[in-house]
């Protein structure tokens, strides 16, 4: 496993959880779904000797044949293997997307909430952030309006090159993370529930669905439909069974009088209950109350069909318009919704269900591809330029529908491109990566908007950029032993007190690759805290691997004390402590502890104890002769000091340099 229990759940199976939910959801849909990670509870055990769906991706592509290179990366250590191998494969075997599930920690245990990521680098950013944005809207929707009204929407954010399970991938990737595992209330409680995740799981699905361009269906009504039944359909198998789509209405909900002789349906439009109830059935048919008086036969609508001039769009009530073998549009009204009722495609299709499911390629091959009238140019309608605001490209002749989307804007039917004014042009400047000192000249306002990427402005350059583009310190973001973490096991073997044993190293996680302001012991300063024993601890020598530095001590860290290491050229530090006898981590060694280390045995502490924290008589394995262990050093037997009402004093995070 990759990461640690909290609260009674580990990320590692959460994300399986719902990744399998989330197949299970896309399938259903017609997806063709490729698990990174084993998908089968009833698997078996795998290589590792742990159940094959607990494994990680570099497992379970080994297993299914992926070649080496991908799950066995040389020069990556596993871990690394194990990220990289994920979008490898996405690309090996050409999938249309990437979307990894993840649940989030940070070192506060304070964030909550859920986000979406996508690299701005990998050459696919337009389509990932348009991925991300409709897996997002649909997670955050899910959960606000089945699960918890309040729940944080952190929004969907770029990452410059910074994960590389979406920057490796040749294709739209997105990385969401659903919660906060390491915070309580309301995140990790949300993840014990079977129903949160399976909610989530189906939100991802459908977002990924509509990006894909997933036809929704709607209710329909018309002749070939049975009167007395209202049918859910897509807006195309509804037109080819001469009935009358309704976008954004379902069954039997929005349609409570699909039968005849009122074959239409407009239960919520804006027309509802707006006449004089008396009007009704009266033998006349009072106009404007089309909606509520039974007398005009059924409202007005939009009506375009074959026996209706086909440059022309016709108000109608539906019956008359289904006897002229035309297609009522409820809900529209002629000019203002069916600006394209003309030949040879002869209906009305602004806001249907329909809209934008065609393929681009369809687009100006000659032919008015029908039901794809929004997307098809061939169908007619007026024509104009459309610049793309992010790139600064303009292209003319594009219908008003064609030209939708992030940063694409319609200027006017009959526009051309020369003489545009404003002209389309797009927002470039110098780009610096801050945390790097990289700065790169043109680049679009929409790519330097990740986290540590600052933009100069418009027509800014890297030679005058204020303040200058600099290399800014690389500090520490966690480590291990975690931060304050102490250290409660006995200070020297029994019957050896010259050989004093406790942390003697720790590694410190860095933000980017460690290099030479991380590699030596001068690097760092160490200082200690409290009133324990004199010496510090003095370092001995550093490792560097990818971006973690263990610095090593010539000697076990002081008991009693804190002691802190700071990176000098970033002063970031963390600090561990050594207290015998305090199990519970609370900085005082006392009778309490006792109480702790038994329920930690007995499963029923959570979040368990360390093995720093339970281990007392440093056997390597937390049992209950650590128990008699404890005593002995609170009653400071067994030749070990008197434990019992020592002390640390507080952490010192936030003290001295």
């Amino acid at each position: 496993m990759q990461r640690d229990y909290w609260y009674g759940v580990v990320e590692d199976f959460l994300n399986a959880d719902i990744a399998i939910y989330c197949k299970s959801s896309l399938e259903s849909f017609g997806a063709n779904v490729v698990p990174l990670r084993n998908p089968s509870k009833t698997a078996g055990n795998g290589e590792s000797g742990f159940p094959k769906w607990q494994e990680a991706a570099r497992y379970h592509l080994k297993a299914i044949g992926a070649p080496s290179s991908i799950w066995n990366e040389p020069g990556y250590s596993q871990r690394d293997q194990d990220i990289r191998c994920r979008p490898l494969y996405a690309n090996y075997i050409g999938a249309d997307a990437l979307v990894s599930i993840h649940n989030n920690a940070t070192d506060s245990h304070t964030a909550s909430g859920t986000e979406t990521w996508y690299d701005t680098t990998n050459g696919y950013q337009v389509q990932s952030k348009q991925l991300a944005d409709k897996i997002h809207a649909k997670v955050i929707a899910a959960i606000r309006n089945s699960y918890n009204s309040s729940w944080i929407d952190r929004g969907v954010k770029g990452a410059n090159g910074l994960y590389g399970e979406i920057r490796e991938a040749t294709r739209p990737a997105v990385i969401i993370e659903i919660a906060f595992f390491d915070k309580q209330l309301p995140d990790n409680a949300a993840l014990h529930d079977e129903t949160f995740k399976s909610l989530v799981a189906a939100a991802i699905a459908e977002g990924t669905n509509d990006y894909f361009g997933g036809t929704p269906t709607a209710a329909c009504c018309g002749p070939n439909v049975a009167a007395d039944q209202c049918v859910t359909a897509t807006a195309n198998e509804c037109l080819a069974a001469s009935g009358a789509p309704r976008p954004g209405q379902q069954c039997p909900a929005d349609c409570p009088l699909c039968a005849a002789p009122c074959v239409w349906c407009w239960t919520g439009t804006a027309a509802e209950n707006n006449c004089d109830p008396a009007w009704n059935g009266d033998g006349e048919c009072d106009c404007g109350c089309q909606f509520t008086d039974s007398d005009c036969g059924g409202p007005t609508v939009a009506c375009c069909g074959p026996n209706v001039a086909a440059d022309q769009c016709v108000t109608a009530t539906a019956n008359e318009c289904l006897a002229a073998s035309g297609a009522p549009r409820p809900g529209q009204q002629c000019p203002a919704d069916c600006p394209l009722c003309a030949a040879p495609c002869v209906w009305c299709w602004t806001g249907t269900a329909a809209e934008n499911n065609c393929d681009p390629a369809w687009n100006g091959d000659g032919e008015c591809d029908c039901g794809c009238q929004f997307t098809d140019s061939d169908c007619g309608g007026p024509t104009g330029a459309c610049c793309n605001q992010n790139t600064g490209v303009c292209t003319e002749n594009v219908t008003q529908p064609n030209c939708t989307g992030i940063g694409l804007v319609y200027r006017g039917d009959g526009a051309l491109c020369a003489t545009l004014d404003p002209p389309c042009a797009a927002p470039l400047g110098a780009c610096c990566v801050e945390r790097t000192g990289v700065c790169t000249d043109g680049v679009l306002q929409a790519n330097c908007q990740a986290a540590g990427q600052r933009w100069g402005g418009l027509a800014s350059t890297c030679a005058t950029l204020n303040p200058p583009c600099t290399v800014s310190p690389n500090p520490i973001v966690s480590g291990y032993p975690p931060q304050c973490a102490v250290d409660a096991r006995i200070p020297f073997l029994v019957g050896q007190p010259s050989q004093r044993r406790g942390f003697q190293s720790i590694a410190l996680t860095f933000e980017r690759t460690a290099g030479t302001t991380e590699d030596g012991a001068s690097d760092y300063t160490v200082q200690t805290f409290g009133t324990g024993q004199a010496l510090a601890a003095i370092i001995s020598t550093v490792v560097l691997s990818g971006n973690v530095a263990t610095v090593n001590f010539v000697a076990p860290i002081p008991t009693k004390k804190w002691t802190c290491v700071m990176h000098n050229a970033s002063s970031t530090r963390r600090c561990i402590g050594a207290l015998p006898a305090d199990a519970n981590g609370d900085r005082t060694a006392a009778p309490v502890d006792i109480l702790d280390i038994i329920d930690n045995l007995n499963g029923v502490l959570n979040p368990p104890l360390a093995i720093y924290q339970c281990d007392i008589d440093r056997s390597a394995v937390c049992a209950p002769a650590d128990i008699l262990m404890e005593i002995d050093l609170l009653n400071g037997a067994s030749g070990f000091p008197f434990s019992n009402g020592t002390a640390l004093p507080t952490c010192p995070i936030t003290q001295g340099p």
